[in-house]
C-alpha cells in the first residue's frame, strides 16, 4: 500500500503541474456545491446523482473482491483477473463514448449499466465455488472480466457527460461539484459494506455479488427514468 501511494503521490503531483485552464477563471471565486439545482422540475439531476451513487457501489466492489473471491474458491490468479478486468475497461472507458456520441449519453449510460446487472448475475454469481465445479468457476471469473470489465468502463468516462447534458456549459462545474460532492460519500461506505456481508456471510461471496448486482439494477432504472423524465419513452430520441 505504501509502494501504491508514493506512485499516486508522483503521477497526481506531474498532472497538478501540468494542469492548465483553457478559459480564464470566472468572476466570482471558487466554484461551490449549490444543492438548490436539484429544483429542476423534472427530477432528472437527482435521479443522476442517485444513480451514480449506486452505480459506483456497484463499480468497485468487483474490482477490489474478484482477487479474494478467486482465492476463496481455490484459484490463485486472481489479480491476474483482475488485471483483465482493467485491461477491458481502457475499451470500456473509450468505445461507449464513440457510441454515445451517435445513439446519446443517457441511452449509452442506460444499455451499459444494464449489461453490468447482467455480467454480475449471469457470470459473477454462478462462479461461485459452492454451485459450480473449479474449472467452471475459472472459465466464467474469466468471461466476467472480459465482459465486465468492457461494460463497467463507461460508469467512470460517461456519468459526468450525463451530468453536463442537463445543464448548460458555464454551469457545469457547479453541476458537477454538487452531484459528486454527494456521491463521494457513496463510494467511501460502499467497500465497508461489501466487507461487511462478507463476515454475515460466514465468509462466502454470495451477498456481496447480489449486493453488486442490486446496486445495477437501482442505478439503471435512476438513469432510464431520468430519460424518459426529460424526453418520453420514445427510442429514436438519441439523448
Amino acid at each position: 500500500m505504501r509502494i501504491l501511494g508514493f506512485i499516486y503521490l508522483f503521477v497526481c503531483t506531474i498532472a497538478v503541474l501540468l494542469t492548465r485552464s483553457r478559459l480564464p477563471p470566472k468572476h466570482g471565486g471558487t466554484i461551490k456545491p449549490d444543492f438548490r439545482i436539484f429544483n429542476d422540475g423534472t427530477g432528472a439531476l437527482a435521479l443522476v446523482t442517485l444513480g451514480t451513487w449506486f452505480l459506483e457501489w456497484g463499480l468497485f466492489i468487483p474490482l477490489s473482491y474478484v482477487p479474494e473471491f478467486a482465492a476463496a474458491n481455490g484459484l490463485n490468479n486472481g489479480y491476474q483477473i483482475a488485471a483483465i478486468l482493467n485491461a477491458m475497461s481502457f475499451f470500456g472507458r473509450w468505445a461507449p463514448g464513440w457510441i454515445a456520441d451517435r445513439i446519446g449519453r443517457f441511452n449509452t449510460m442506460c444499455i451499459t449499466s444494464f449489461c453490468c446487472f447482467i455480467c454480475v448475475f449471469a457470470f459473477w454469481l454462478p462462479s461461485d465455488g459452492s454451485l459450480t465445479s473449479p474449472s467452471k468457476t475459472y472459465g466464467l471469473l474469466i468471461t466476467f472480466a472480459v465482459f465486465y470489465g468492457f461494460f463497467s468502463g463507461s460508469n467512470i468516462s460517461l456519468t459526468p457527460i450525463c451530468v453536463g447534458q442537463l445543464c448548460e456549459t458555464h454551469e457545469y462545474g457547479r453541476y458537477y461539484a454538487t452531484v459528486y460532492t454527494i456521491v463521494a460519500i457513496g463510494s467511501l461506505v460502499g467497500l465497508p459494506i461489501a466487507g461487511s456481508l462478507v463476515r454475515a456471510a460466514g465468509g462466502g461471496y454470495w451477498g456481496v455479488v447480489v449486493f453488486a448486482g442490486g446496486c445495477y439494477v437501482i442505478s439503471t432504472a435512476a438513469f432510464v427514468t431520468a430519460r424518459v423524465r426529460k424526453v418520453g419513452w420514445g427510442l429514436k430520441a438519441a439523448w
